[in-house]
């Protein structure tokens, strides 16, 4: 049997060429040099974040940081001019930072050190500090607005509450739970992900989701986790998949497998217990849900609502049993077409009564 070398190595050099952008290039989501920002953490990570200076600054605006969550980068909140929650609200005189965590796409790990498996703990022992001290050094303000999606909305819990909320002026928490809730199935898939062996510390899917990208229009009834592809445009789909997913820290799926296993999150080391912290968080809550997260639910978002010290928070499903354009889902509640028209005018309204 003969072996075709050249078709074989044809086949590999496209399937590179796929995974690094050089098939689909009008897929690929890049910002200008000027608007980069490196932002060093303690245990020596470069984090990256999108900086976006407002033309027309908006009297009494604080910086607005943007903060994605556990399987998604910048994307989500800046995937295009259509989309872009955070141009949004650079267009209406903000100043905003979209960060990407440890991990993804413009972050240099330190030269020394670990370079995988890190876990939600370096999130918020090293990432949190650094991004909020950064910002507030650069802009002179004595405070911040901070928008998080999924965990990234749980991490300012954590650190609001158990750390310092004194430079935290508004949280916009969107499907970020602090419990699961979510269906049996996906139960049982956490917990076997949270039991998988030490040795394996990195789940590298960016690649392959680069790769598969084209094909995700296709592919999107499987994607109802992360979204509602009822409401989920395909333009989106194929790009998010293209940009937005990263590779995965397997010490973090493990941690957040507890969730799933016994409803609780502690750090590694078993000494605490961040929906502890719930009950520290004093900072003005907007609690966004969707109606059809299966993910970061209704109920679960409702639980960390529920936990909060915060005098002034409010709590808001958007789904059409609420006078809303479609039931929402993880990821459409902050990027689609029904995102824009109803869900970031709420947002920014709801930031701006703050300022």
């Amino acid at each position: 049997m003969k072996i075709r070398i050249v078709p074989i190595l044809a086949l590999l050099v496209l399937l590179t060429m796929a995974a690094t952008g050089c098939i689909w290039p009008k897929l690929e989501i890049s910002y200008p040099l000027e608007q980069h920002e490196s932002i060093l953490t303690q245990d020596g990570w470069q984090l990256f974040a999108v900086h976006y200076r407002p033309e027309q600054p908006r009297p009494g605006a604080l910086p607005v940081v943007m903060c994605h969550g556990a399987t998604s980068t910048t994307a989500v909140f800046d995937m295009d001019e259509q989309y872009s929650l955070a141009r949004y609200f650079a267009r209406r005189g903000y100043e905003v930072y979209v960060v990407n965590l440890r991990g993804r796409n413009g972050c240099v790990p330190p030269e020394q050190g670990p370079k995988a498996g890190w876990n939600y703990d370096d999130y918020f022992n090293y990432d949190m500090p650094a991004i909020i001290e950064f910002v507030i050094e650069q802009t002179g303000a004595q405070s911040l607005n901070w928008i998080g999606h999924s965990m990234g909305g749980m991490l300012i819990y954590s650190y609001a509450g158990c750390v310092d909320s004194s430079r935290i002026n508004s949280v916009v928490a969107v499907a970020s739970p602090m419990i699961f809730y979510g269906d049996d199935y996906t139960k049982r898939f956490a917990v076997i992900a949270g039991h998988t062996p030490r040795f394996w510390k990195t789940l590298r899917i960016r690649r392959l989701m680069r790769l598969a990208a084209p094909l995700a229009d296709d592919l999107k009834s499987s994607a109802f986790l992360v979204a509602n592809v009822d409401g989920f445009q395909d333009s989106i789909i194929t790009r998010y998949a293209y940009n937005s997913i990263p590779n995965i820290s397997m010490g973090f799926i493990r941690q957040l497998s507890q969730m799933a296993g016994n409803l609780e999150l502690y750090n590694a080391a078993g000494t605490m217990n961040y929906q502890d912290c719930l009950a520290g968080f004093d900072v003005p809550l907007l609690a966004v849900a969707g109606k059809l997260d299966y993910l970061g639910t209704p109920e679960a978002v409702r639980f960390a609502y529920d936990r909060v010290a915060s005098s002034d928070k409010t709590y808001r499903v958007f789904g059409r049993a609420n006078g809303n354009i479609q039931d929402y889902g993880h990821g459409d509640v902050i990027i689609s077409d029904g995102a824009v028209a109803e869900i970031h005018p709420y947002i920014f309204e709801w930031v701006t009564a703050h300022q």
